[in-house]
């Protein structure tokens, strides 16, 4: 039982939730605000994964991780199993029970579960841990540490295994099985000159005088469609025949909505409330395709900076994707190894791919990592372990110390920078126009994994103690806390890379968006006490 008095408690748990609003609600206002634009988001985004995270990996393992935790880890890999187990039986259960969108339109079934499974264990921990008074600095770090092993399972999992795929499969079927109604008012011409001189189009095939519209459609285009509808009907050798009339009324229609959508739609956009300036990303392989400076909405935004389709993101490499872990789909876990007659006669592309996906800074780093600081004369030359003596440098600090010294400084960005990012992401959701009834699955959810599913944790992780398994305070905490946090954020990336460009929301991007909201109001309620109950009655300070 511990001595702390119960105030102190209190007021610890809930000073470091302050400091991550604060944090969060920066990035969340910077972002409304157009000055923290979705391609300086995506960039700060990849410096994190590239370069942030992997220095504070290396820093905190070799610092803080040593030969005599092993079982501790293995024990901690061992909760990961748990807890991901549980929240892939609730997730299915919330899709059978509640009103999970099922329909080909507006399905959201995959993303349902894969939201219900991951949830996010490295930002909000550490932010977490390292704000709390109770503890000292070495408590910190070695929270810190153990938090790293919950996030190497977390991406084994989620990108090794493959569950990033669960997203995709919601828009296969849309496509597969949902048929969009072709009207007049469906039309959305995009194509740029450079396309309309590339392929051949209408205006090679229309003569002069139906070439007129493009300078005159505007003016009075009711006039021009009965004019081009009537003149094309009479000069038709089909004769009566209603689909082909249709059909060429309905392609005499593109220049003029070539012409009105250019028009029109940079006067709709710049009346949207949510509006801020677009940065061109350099990632869009034809920039001319995009009215350039103009004011998209931010989840549009959002969306055709990370969009697969033609012609966003078609640059980037396999390893890009795989480092950055927002761009990856089905069809990459499908291609791996496919030059390997072996791995294609067997279908062992998984295989390939879980190997691949090694590859990370993050996946490189911990494994070296791990491998310095289990070997304790290796461990010997970054720091002080009090087990093996080595000659020290001429600054009496270990020989390779400065190795050490270079990671910690440059993982300090890491933890304030995801929290930024998770305002960012959080500013451009939507989610106005969710399928009826589907607050329910979201409250369901909420209720779940901030409510129900912590205090599950807390008497796993007791039981765990009081059988030995686990006896290291701060791995106590930790892993408590790893089971009252909100999903994974990431998956609002795989969402929009699965979008089309042209579209300005959709269900699955607005069901997500509904349950981090829910969820990230619900968080300064649930982590502390959480937090509280642990501190007093499960670990001993």
């Amino acid at each position: 039982m511990s001595n702390v008095k119960l105030g102190s408690i209190i007021y610890s748990s809930v000073m470091p939730m302050i400091r991550m609003y604060l944090i969060i609600g920066t990035g969340f206002f910077v972002t409304r605000k157009g000055y923290f634009g979705v391609t300086a988001a995506r960039a700060f985004s990849d410096m994190v994964m590239m370069i942030f995270l992997p220095a504070l990996v290396f820093d905190k393992i070799v610092s803080y991780i040593s030969i005599d935790d092993i079982k501790t880890i293995g024990v901690i890999c061992f909760c990961a199993f748990i807890m991901y187990s549980i929240n892939a039986c609730m997730a299915t259960l919330l899709v059978l029970f509640t009103p999970v969108p099922k329909t080909p339109k507006d399905r959201w079934v995959g993303g349902a579960i894969l939201a219900g499974i991951m949830q996010n264990v490295s930002d909000i921990p550490i932010s977490y841990i390292q704000a709390i008074t109770l503890f000292t600095l070495d408590q910190q770090n070695k929270g810190t540490a153990y938090v790293i092993i919950w996030l190497a399972m977390y991406v084994v999992v989620q990108f090794n295994c493959g569950l990033f795929k669960l997203v995709d499969w919601d828009f296969e079927y849309r496509d597969k099985n949902y048929i969009e109604p072709v009207g007049l008012e469906k039309l959305d011409i995009t194509l740029s000159v450079t396309d309309l001189e590339r392929t051949p189009t209408l205006e090679k095939t229309l003569d002069e005088n139906k070439l007129q519209i493009l300078d005159t459609a505007s003016e009075n285009p009711i006039s021009q469609i009965t004019s081009i509808s009537s003149e094309y009907e009479n000069e038709s050798d089909a004769g009566p025949n209603p689909i082909l009339n249709k059909n060429i009324a309905v392609d005499s229609l593109m220049p003029l909505k070539l012409v009105t959508t250019l028009n029109s739609g940079l006067s709709k956009i710049k009346s949207s409330t949510a509006a801020i300036s677009k940065i061109p990303s350099s990632r869009n392989a034809d920039n001319n395709l995009n009215i350039n400076n103009s004011e998209i909405l931010l989840s549009q935004e959002l969306v055709k900076e990370y969009s697969n389709y033609q012609p966003y993101n078609q640059n980037m490499s396999k390893i890009m994707k795989i480092v950055t872990e927002s761009n990856l789909t089905a069809k990459d876990v499908d291609n791996s190894g496919e030059k390997i007659p072996f791995i294609k006669k067997y279908k062992l592309h998984y295989i390939i791919f879980f190997l691949e996906n090694m590859l990370k800074p993050n996946s490189i780093v911990l494994i070296i990592a791990l491998t310095i600081a289990l070997i304790p004369w290796l461990k010997a030359l970054f720091t002080n372990n009090g087990t093996i003596q080595l000659p020290n440098a001429p600054n009496e600090e270990p020989a390779l110390n400065f190795i050490l010294l270079y990671a910690e400084y440059l993982g300090y960005p890491c933890v304030p920078m995801g929290l930024l990012l998770i305002g960012s992401v959080l500013a451009r959701l939507e989610f106005s126009q969710v399928p009826k009834g589907f607050w329910k699955t979201a409250v369901c959810h909420t209720v779940f994994r901030l409510g129900v599913l912590p205090i599950i944790g807390t008497v796993f992780i007791s039981a765990l103690k009081r059988i030995g398994w686990l006896s290291d305070p701060m791995a106590i905490f930790a892993s408590t806390i790893e089971f009252c946090l909100p999903s994974a954020t990431v998956q609002i990336y795989l969402t929009a890379a699965a979008m089309k460009p042209t579209d300005k929301t959709c269900t699955p991007l607005n069901c997500v968006g509904l349950y981090m909201i829910m969820q990230y109001t619900s968080l300064i309620v649930a982590v502390p006490i959480t937090v509280c109950y642990c501190i007093k009655n499960v670990i001993d300070l």
